[in-house]
């Protein structure tokens, strides 16, 4: 065929998918994406298939980009469209590495398909026809008969499936999730899910206006060794089904469980990488882990009644991460857990029954012999203690010369009891994070608590961030000179690190106080939104990072999320601050003024690299999981390399 030929049969081909997809612009996008790049066979083949359908219904077109799909992506298909439609981007990849579906690639197909987008808040997006065919896809042939689906994501269709007294095999997936208002009568019998013999994947997750778990009966004594991830919010049982073997699991999640001991003697868990039992308050001690060579993080945060660390922790030899904060009534610890080499952050914050003289696992050191090793550990890891171990008066000062390299300071603790920031603070030189949220009692700061950023001989292996938060301080005095000080620090450290490539933050009680004068663009708060418009040089392509000041008003809910995000003139946005709050409302006061300070290198907020004018460009303030948030006032200031200066 001659180029012309070529193109008139094209223009024909194109003409007949276009009558196909009905003039839906979903459909044309999804066969047009699916067409892309193909020679006129396989477009003749894909649209005589079509062609055989008489009805020409949209699913049609919509099944056939789905059939050109490989085996794993149809599978992350599935899940979209039955479970984590609007769910964020980096969860989601957690989940299917777990299952072992190559998330990044796959993902990347299905965008290039257009059969899934991603918004500007990272979530993954998928259209209400293909979520619905996906559906269709998952009940297979059989839509009144909910056991032989791959996926059961309907509360309804689990209580259907109770009724069947047969093995369930064709179950891979289930998410059950809220609302369940209305549902006080229904009851869910846990053995069903022990049927599930090819069960990969189970998600329970309860919803701010009820608890499922409330209408689960029953008991669960085995589950499918086929597990992959298992994540049960508020877990209603006393116990871990432990005569299975889950050999394939990778991620172990029972937050707010009612557990009080996971499982009696060990249990073979050869690929288990997370175990996550937080906030479950009636765990008394934790499970022989020696089955579980690979476990690299271990969450147990907030078991107030966990007394005792099973010793097999401190043989953990790939163990990255081990959250013990606010276990109050923790007396037992294995030393031999700083010996871990691949150990990267420990986080002992609020266990004031530790390191007081009570007893210790794997030997008999007295309490300053512990804390000798403690601070070791400071040379090569993130550590957060109770704050009264820094306040020892045989430890504070005496082991001030062992914090040297330490870079990452979080004292923040619901309940503890400081009230001043320790002097020897500012005088760690490599200190560059420093939380102190949530201590209710704190009222002085009598020197700006991080160090000044002097220039020196390793100015590139000095951390290039620097950050103070005081989120949740309501006590604290003289608030507006602490932001003077946070204000001449950051003046500093922009001097010293103008080449950073990332980002300085001051986060501090803000009722009443005014933007300082050093951010000589200021304005009333309308929204949530602040716009460079019209300001001076801000066409300049000189400038190099821009200041930012904000007092800001937010309203609390549970797992509230502050975040900062950065939009150029053409609406491309990115995420440059987070800030999480308390999950528990007893645990914030009830007004949430503070002012925020910002530096922001041209580099952090301009990815691409490209050269960019300011004007039409904003930062705005966007809250996830309820709530709101309100820039009462705001200040700004572009730095340019004159102003080095």
């Amino acid at each position: 065929m001659s180029c012309d030929e070529i193109s008139r049969e094209y223009k024909k081909l194109t003409d007949l998918a276009l009558e196909y997809a009905q003039g839906l612009p979903l459909a044309i996008k999804v066969l047009g994406s699916y067409l892309r790049g193909r020679d006129i066979s396989v477009w003749r083949s894909a649209l005589d298939r079509l062609k055989d359908n008489p009805k020409k219904e949209i699913a049609d077109v919509l099944q056939l980009s789905f059939d050109g799909l490989e085996p794993l992506e149809k599978e992350i298909f599935l899940d979209i469209a039955c479970f984590f439609d609007y769910q964020p981007k980096w969860f989601v990849e957690d989940l299917w590495y777990c299952r072992g579906l190559h998330p990044k690639i796959g993902i990347s197909v299905l965008i290039d398909k257009s059969l899934i987008t991603i918004n500007e808040m990272g979530n993954i997006r998928m259209h209400d026809l293909l979520r619905e065919l996906g559906m269709r896809i998952a009940r297979k042939s059989a839509p009144n008969e909910p056991w032989k689906w791959s996926r059961i994501w309907r509360i309804e269709d689990f209580q259907r499936i109770m009724f069947e007294n047969t093995a369930i095999d064709d179950v891979k997936a289930v998410q059950l999730m809220g609302p369940y208002e209305g549902r006080r009568n229904m009851t869910l019998r846990a053995e069903t899910l022990s049927r599930m013999r090819r069960l990969e994947f189970l998600k329970i997750e309860n919803s701010f206006s009820g608890s499922l778990n409330s209408i689960f009966s029953g008991s669960l004594n085995s589950i499918s060794s086929e597990l992959r991830y298992l994540e049960w919010e508020e877990y209603p049982f006393t116990y871990f089904p432990s005569c299975c073997k889950l050999s394939k699991l990778l991620k172990l999640v029972l937050q707010g469980s009612n557990i009080k001991q996971l499982w009696d003697g060990t249990m073979c868990l050869d690929n288990l990488k997370e175990l996550d039992l937080s906030d479950s308050e009636n765990l008394v001690k934790t499970p022989n882990l020696s089955q579980a060579p690979n476990l690299e993080r271990l969450f147990l945060r907030g078991c107030r009644k966990l007394k005792h660390i099973h010793p097999s922790t401190g043989d953990l030899r790939k163990l990255v991460v081990l959250d013990l904060s606010d276990c109050t009534s923790l007396m037992s610890f294995p030393i031999t857990v700083f010996g871990i080499s691949s150990l990267k952050s420990v986080d002992l914050r609020g266990c004031s029954r530790l390191f007081g003289g009570k007893e210790l696992e794997n030997g008999s050191e007295s309490s300053i012999q512990c804390q000798s090793t403690v601070w070791s550990t400071f040379k090569r890891l993130k550590l957060r203690l109770p704050f009264h171990f820094f306040n020892s008066s045989k430890s504070r000062y005496n082991n001030v010369f062992h914090l040297w390299r330490l870079s990452v300071a979080r004292l923040s603790c619901v309940g503890n009891n400081i009230v001043r920031v320790p002097d020897f603070i500012n005088k760690l030189p490599r200190l560059r994070v420093l939380e102190l949220d949530n201590c209710k009692r704190l009222m002085y700061v009598d020197d700006f608590p991080l160090p000044l950023p002097y220039p020196t001989a390793e100015r590139t292996k000095v951390v290039k961030m620097g950050k103070l938060s005081m989120w949740n301080c309501p006590k604290i005095v003289e608030k507006e000179r602490l932001s003077g000080m946070g204000s001449s620090w950051m003046r500093e450290y922009i001097k010293v690190h103008n080449e950073s490539t990332d980002k300085h933050a001051i986060v501090i009680p803000g009722s009443g106080v005014p933007i300082p004068r050093w951010f000589k663009h200021q304005n009333k708060g309308a929204d949530n939104s602040m716009w460079i418009e019209s300001f001076p040089n801000a066409n300049d392509n000189n400038w190099i990072g821009i200041a930012l000041c904000a007092q800001i008003l937010v309203q609390f809910a549970p797992f509230l999320i502050v975040d900062l995000y950065f939009y150029d003139q053409t609406g491309k946005s990115n995420l440059v601050y987070s800030i999480s709050l308390p999950k528990k409302k007893d645990e914030v006061t009830s007004e949430l003024v503070h002012l925020c300070l910002f530096y922001f290198s041209r580099q952090r907020l301009i990815r691409d690299g490209k050269q960019h004018d300011l004007d039409g460009s904003r930062f705005e303030f966007i809250v996830k999981n309820g709530g709101y948030v309100e820039v009462k006032k705001w200040g700004m200031r572009v730095i340019l390399n004159q102003d080095l200066e």
